[in-house]
């Protein structure tokens, strides 16, 4: 890709504005705009616990201005992060930063005194299925729901996605656990579809209704349904939040779904070639407008065959251009997002949310 080659800003507003463009949002939209976040994600985890992303993102920590020093000192610490860091050790600092790990964060701190050999690469995948392999699935979700229940804040690129479906609604996919999505759009009427990973629910998803009651904004009780039996969703009149790989559920914690670990991204594209993961519902939306990946690194094989999947098999359409905003791509990610037939742009998101709004 020319280096020189940037979006047409106005062009994907417009779409976006009228409701022709599908966020799809990776890791990386999670921490658009937050202070001491890396620009992109990262998804390996390395011998020292520390890698290049993440050492570029402490280097920036550095340069950061005392008021940020301040914000992150112990007494403005939530009491939730000092639990989840209770000896302040450098490698569990996002607690203290208020914002989502990364996944070469999430997986250091899965990993923390586990039997995993320090001088081997883990990527999050692969930590995630040895903690299932040695204590089950139980303990597992209990760390993942301690780090995904909290209020993380929502970034600019959330606050101006719910701006935008204030008036147009929107369908916004996302393989984040956390619910800053949706806390973003509280005062947006949307349904919420959370794909179910556990087998003793079948292969369902859960259904959740956003809407003013008695003047007060509230969710519906999740229900469990049939992926291609969405009949109480209207993409053409509400919001729709597609919560691909699951999500936290704060009211009820045995409610949590993570497609995280090896197996569960196996199953999840055991289910996608039966037609039983992604909603049928989606599948005109996907012929009829934009892609645009946010917060998406592609070193991940399984991310890459679930895009495949979607592109080939549930109608993405080459009529309708899709981008990808990413800083810093390798040269496999360039090279797979150009063979999807996807625009890719090097860009910090937090400049192109900014450009895009301008327009």
């Amino acid at each position: 890709m020319p280096e020189q080659a940037v979006p047409d800003y106005s062009f994907i507003k417009q779409q976006l504005e009228t409701g022709r463009v599908i966020p799809f949002l990776g890791s990386a939209a999670s921490l658009v705009g937050q202070s001491g976040s890396a620009k992109t994600p990262d998804d390996v985890l390395t011998a020292k616990g520390a890698s290049v992303i993440e050492a570029k993102a402490a280097q920036n920590d550095n340069d950061q201005s005392s008021d940020l020093q301040q914000a992150t000192s112990d007494s403005n610490v939530p009491t939730s992060a000092k639990q989840i860091n209770p000896q302040g050790d450098e490698i569990f600092e996002f607690a203290q930063r208020h914002i989502p790990p990364s996944a070469a964060e999430l997986a250091r701190w899965l990993a923390h005194k586990t039997a995993l050999p320090k001088d081997e690469v883990f990527d999050l995948a692969t930590v995630a299925q040895y903690l299932k392999a040695v204590g089950g699935s139980g303990p597992l979700y209990i760390k993942l729901h301690e780090i995904f229940s909290r209020d993380y804040p929502a970034t600019p690129l959330h606050e101006y996605l719910a701006a935008v479906a204030a008036n147009v609604p929107l369908l916004v996919i996302t393989t984040n656990y956390d619910d800053i999505i949706e806390r973003a759009f509280q005062e947006v009427p949307h349904d919420v579809v959370v794909h179910i990973c556990d087998p003793k629910l079948g292969d369902n998803v859960f259904l959740k209704h956003h809407r003013k009651v008695d003047g007060s904004w509230a969710d519906s009780e999740p229900e469990k349904v049939i992926p291609n039996k969405l009949k109480k969703v209207d993409l053409a009149k509400t919001s729709v939040i597609y919560k691909m790989h699951g999500a936290v559920d704060k009211r009820k914690p045995d409610r949590d779904q993570y497609v995280i670990a090896e197996d569960d991204y196996i199953d999840f594209l055991t289910r996608m070639t039966k037609n039983t993961a992604i909603p049928a519902i989606f599948t005109e939306a996907f012929q009829s407008r934009h892609f645009l990946f946010l917060g998406y690194g592609l070193r991940d094989w399984n991310l890459r065959v679930i895009l495949n999947r979607i592109q080939d098999n549930l109608g993405s359409s080459s009529d309708f251009t899709s981008w990808a905003i990413q800083y810093k791509p390798t040269l496999l990610e360039s090279r797979f997002w150009i063979k999807r037939d996807v625009q890719l742009f090097d860009l910090d998101l937090m400049d192109f949310v900014q450009r895009l709004k301008a327009a």
